[in-house]
């Protein structure tokens, strides 16, 4: 069937606020949450903002209670650029507004790819109006999807690909979250820094014996590196993520069942799917 572009739809409050619950569980599992919150389209922006979420996992900061720092989440989120100024008289004040406010407000802002149910064999099929979608996605991210079949191991597109689209596969199927592994690349400059602190400490109270002037030197030397290492990490945070990864799914035939939420039939399973 020929790739065309994705058709979307603006999501409803009810789908909005879905993807709200499930990193709120994922929070919750993490330690970041609270498992005392009384999670409901009632609860007030205040009561929930003791942990920070985004569309690619949880991010736990105590210090997340502005109003100004739910629009960049909520932005970030629900993948849209709403200015604060629309923001505003949404989320403030913080101890009237409710989450119900705000997943009204998404459905008029928000969109997320439509999944078809295309007729095989005189029956509509949602499965495989999922892998259309999926694939029209990447070839939209501008992935190659020429050979691209049901088949076809997800991990392909684990760096080529799912960097582009995973926000939205999150947004369609809330889900899908726990099943994320989302890797960008400023996760990976920690591990450099990390080495060099673990070296330079130890040398620090060395040299400052054997040379003074070299272990007043170190110390700075090893701040400034801490310093560029956390700039360089939240630029490439803010980017597309590096490599994107679903725990437990292997194939794109998978990855419809999950989005579809139907499960592969008796036959499929006993012939590996053939």
């Amino acid at each position: 069937m020929e790739i065309g572009p994705v058709k979307r739809r603006y999501i409803t409050p009810d789908e909005a606020f879905e993807v709200i619950r499930e990193c709120h569980e994922l929070a919750f599992e993490e330690g970041f949450a609270d498992d005392e919150f009384d999670f409901t389209l009632r609860s007030t922006l205040k009561d929930w903002g003791h942990f920070e979420v985004g569309a690619w996992g949880v991010r736990g900061d105590l210090a997340w209670r502005t109003w100004v720092s739910h629009a960049n989440v909520l932005n970030e989120a629900y993948g849209i650029e709403v200015p604060l100024t629309e923001w505003k008289p949404v989320l403030t004040p913080l101890n009237k507004r409710t989450l119900g406010d705000v997943c009204t407000f998404l459905s008029t802002k928000a969109q997320v790819p439509v999944v078809p149910s295309p007729t095989l064999l005189g029956r509509p099929c949602r499965t495989a109006g999922a892998f259309l979608t999926v694939r029209s996605m990447l070839w939209e991210a501008g992935a190659d999807t020429q050979d691209l079949r049901p088949s076809t191991p997800l991990d392909r597109y684990a760096s080529a690909g799912f960097p582009g689209v995973h926000g939205d596969l999150f947004r369609v199927v809330p889900k899908l979250l726990p099943a994320l592994h989302v890797a960008h690349r400023g996760d990976f400059l920690h591990l450099p820094a990390g080495v060099a602190f673990l070296i330079g400490a130890p040398l620090s109270a060395l040299f400052y014996k054997v040379t003074p002037a070299l272990g007043f030197i170190l110390p700075p030397l090893m701040f400034a590196l801490l310093i560029w290492v956390w700039r360089a990490s939240v630029k490439n945070v803010a980017k597309p993520p590096h490599r994107v990864k679903f725990e437990g799914l292997t194939t794109f035939r998978d990855l419809s069942y999950a989005i579809a939420g139907t499960e592969p039939s008796q036959r499929a399973r006993n012939t590996g799917g053939r």
